[in-house]
């Protein structure tokens, strides 16, 4: 079944390339119309795909678990930057970029997307091979993010799905879209469909004060950052792991003092002692695909029967 399909790929002579020296096949689209065309054709011939992941995207991808007669889809030759709206901040860019360049990009305009610790650190830009997708899909990403009801980290998506139709989940306010497609599709793995592009915001760059401190349960911690965010204190990047709460904020600025205020005093009223902070930036952690829900595993049955995209 892999050799028919790949033999159809030579015929419709798609604008895909297949490296031929891999123990799996690996297909790397150059285009999103080419991507499109691939999946169809992996649906015509029942041939399976595996989404590349960060260091894997040119060569067999030795850490990934691979189906039998599966090809790898590589999408190491999607990194157009498509727009940066400067007014909100938010750049349209597809999945295959890195974040390294795409930190280059951001710091032209004082920006970041939050891929170190600190925009003045010395080590930023230097994740590699990291590509937007993989970011956006690793616990790297969401650390500080998902626990903000308010925030917006990414903002649109383009999408393949498994029969080679292209959706686009238009970038909108927060909530203003209905269902959440954006996490299912992200969080998927490329079960549901292909995430090609995506609008992510940056935010302003600002050299940040960081504090860490240590409370008596987990509950204290969590009850302190929702406290914290309730008198109006945002921190840029804020995670609690075990007892400890984790700050960030901007070191400069009108309000900078009123928020490292509002977060002392909450702190103290709710048990917390302040602890050594040793921030360091900001390693990549890959994402470990985890099983689908059921309401993710029936839209994937009903998007893809023929089990074409394997996560």
């Amino acid at each position: 079944m892999t050799r028919g399909f790949i033999e159809a790929l030579a015929v419709a002579q798609s604008d895909a390339v297949v490296d031929p020296g891999a123990v799996t096949p690996v297909i790397t689209p150059s285009s999103i119309d080419a991507l499109s065309s691939v999946l169809r054709l992996a649906a015509e011939h029942s041939t399976k795909l595996v989404l590349a992941s960060s260091g894997h995207t040119h060569s067999q991808p030795s850490e990934q678990r691979v189906p039998p007669n599966a090809c790898v889809l590589s999408l190491a030759k999607l990194t157009m930057v498509h727009s940066i709206d400067t007014d909100s901040r938010i750049v349209h860019v597809e999945s295959g970029a890195t974040m390294a360049d795409l930190e280059t990009i951001a710091a032209e305009h004082a920006w970041t997307f939050g891929a170190a610790a600190d925009p003045a650190d010395p080590n930023r830009g230097t994740l590699g091979p990291v590509t937007v997708l993989d970011w956006i899909s690793s616990p790297s990403f969401r650390a500080g993010k998902d626990n903000d009801p308010v925030s917006q980290h990414i903002a649109g998506a383009d999408v393949v799905l498994a029969s080679g139709e292209q959706l686009t989940i238009r970038p909108a306010p927060r909530r203003a879209v209905g269902p959440a497609l954006l996490p299912a599709f992200i969080g998927a793995h490329g079960r549901l469909g292909i995430v090609t592009a995506v609008h992510l915001v940056a935010r302003q760059e600002a050299h940040s004060t960081h504090l860490r401190f240590d409370f008596p349960t987990r509950d204290a911690a969590l009850a302190a950052l929702a406290w914290i965010r309730g008198r109006g204190a945002r921190p840029t990047n804020a995670s609690v792991n075990g007892t400890e709460l984790l700050l960030s904020f901007p070191k400069d600025g009108p309000r900078a003092e009123a928020v490292e205020r509002v977060i002392r005093d909450v702190v103290g009223a709710r048990g917390g002692r302040p602890v050594s902070t040793d921030v360091k930036p900001q390693a990549f952690e890959p994402a470990k695909p985890w099983p689908l829900s059921r309401a993710v595993a029936k839209l994937a049955q009903q998007l893809d029967p023929a089990g074409v995209l394997q996560p």
